[in-house]
């Protein structure tokens, strides 16, 4: 077992997303936006004997190959089925998503409380308009050991929960 990490106990209901996973099919829609196709890598990873895993994702335009969004954060386990997720955007936003974890799947939220956003002058803005709450599932398909990513967005402008990206990943690593 040497080199090996070891999973802390309290992480055992969610460590069947440890590992990295690339992206299979990944595309985005919302109504206020012309339908997309991107590239993704995430990647969770243990940080020792913390609660919790390390999380980062990048994305890239499928033709040009280009960085499009990024993010980075942390998953931890709260109590037996309840989790939070930190996650900090690279155009300066951040949200704090809270909710359960239920064998293969994880559902999280936020609400306009715990979603904020750096100064309109030193951060990417969707023409100003400002994302009110998210919703996110990670499901693992145990038929398939892929899994998929469901993020749903409200904002200004669309205040109901609306699909904005889903992503189907194979994992790479574990």
């Amino acid at each position: 077992m040497s080199g090996e990490t070891l999973v802390p106990q309290r992480l055992l209901p969610i460590s069947w997303i440890i590992g990295t996973w690339e992206s299979i099919s990944a595309e985005g829609k919302f109504p206020t936006i012309q339908p997309f196709h991107y590239k993704e890598l995430i990647e969770f990873r243990c940080v020792g004997a913390q609660p919790l895993l390390k999380y980062t994702a990048s994305t890239k335009h499928t033709v040009s190959g280009n960085p499009m969004h990024q993010e980075s954060g942390f998953l931890r386990m709260r109590g037996e089925h309840d989790i939070s997720f930190m996650v900090a955007h690279n155009f300066g936003l951040t949200t704090i998503e809270e909710g359960s974890v239920e064998n293969n799947r994880i559902t999280l939220r936020s609400t306009a409380d715990n979603i904020t956003r750096m100064s309109p002058d030193s951060a990417k803005s969707s023409a100003g308009v400002k994302v009110t709450e998210l919703k996110r599932r990670f499901i693992l398909d145990l038929e398939s050991a892929q899994l998929v990513q469901e993020v749903f967005m409200a904002t200004e402008e669309t205040p109901e929960l609306t699909l904005h990206l889903c992503a189907t990943y194979s994992r790479t690593s574990c």
